[in-house]
């Protein structure tokens, strides 16, 4: 049965003892529901049923760690030769992170990645592996601050941020969504895609099967956590502050020094053009036509 509500869909949920809530869209309607197990989940995401191409995971109780991934550049604009680069260079971040305020190793084949970057837009999604889960409770205070510190080497680190700049002021802003971490989130699941856009999330070291589908998922259920326990934000790291807007006459003044002027951003790139002639550097040549970028 689907429900209209969210809270409908949970109330039945605490009748039945479901392991898996679900949202997708019935003709063009948001609705809710819930499955028995993981595996039942997993064979209606591949049943080619109504609704089965638009599926978003609702966390509404214990989860894995994860993160989502967004950014309106490509990778190259970001500074990156290949994905494979990308993606060996953000799990050592991440290694780091979790070692130093968790105190929880990871190895880099804890760290599932899945992607769905289309035209315009840069998107992954990353499930942590590991031995540890976060509560309900713990999603907006503790979960939410580990991942603002991620955020934080993010900002700080050369290939994981962008510019985004509105009107004069230009701000630095991390790849890492934090809007994410908060009470019954939905997140959408392996081999899913939006309404409107026909791109899947599709696992990046694997095919799309049911035990990818399964491996992906975000929920903790009762079985699960036998096995494994809460983490715990030990770091002493102070939160980082508020991201502060810089002017863009700062780079029209920086440009002007030697003879260039702003033009934009670009992914983590600021865009200047040369302003009349130029000393080529290599030749020595003065170009007096090509004023290049």
């Amino acid at each position: 049965m689907f429900f209209a509500k969210q809270n409908q869909c949970l109330e039945a949920r605490a009748v039945s003892g479901d392991e898996i809530v679900f949202q997708t869209f019935i003709q063009g309607s948001r609705r809710y529901t819930s499955l028995p197990t993981k595996d039942h989940y997993a064979r209606f995401l591949l049943s080619g049923q109504h609704g089965a191409d638009h599926c978003n995971e609702l966390l509404f109780g214990d989860c894995h760690s994860f993160l989502d991934l967004d950014c309106p550049s490509t990778l190259e604009q970001l500074g990156w030769d290949s994905e494979a680069a990308f993606i060996q260079a953000f799990n050592a971040l991440l290694i780091t992170c979790f070692e130093k305020h968790l105190t929880v190793s990871l190895r880099p084949n804890d760290i599932l990645w899945s992607c769905s970057t289309r035209p315009g837009k840069t998107s992954y999604h990353i499930k942590i592996n590991c031995e540890h889960y976060w509560t309900p409770e713990q999603r907006k205070n503790d979960m939410k601050d580990f991942f603002k510190l991620v955020n934080s080497d993010c900002i700080n680190t050369s290939g994981f941020h962008f510019l985004e700049q509105d009107a004069d002021q230009v701000r630095l802003i991390s790849i890492v969504d934090l809007s994410v971490y908060s009470a019954n989130r939905c997140i959408r699941s392996t081999n899913c895609m939006k309404p409107d856009y026909n791109v899947r999330f599709t696992p990046v070291h694997s095919a799309i099967s049911h035990s990818a589908i399964v491996q992906h998922m975000l929920t903790v259920t009762p079985t699960e956590k036998q096995n494994l326990t809460p983490f715990a934000l030990k770091s002493k790291c102070q939160l980082p502050k508020c991201n502060i807007a810089v002017h863009s006459g700062v780079f029209s003044g920086l440009a002007q020094k030697y003879g260039a002027e702003y033009v934009t951003t670009q992914g983590s790139l600021i865009v200047l053009r040369n302003k009349g002639p130029r000393l080529c550097p290599i030749g020595g040549e003065i170009n007096h036509e090509d004023n290049a970028f």
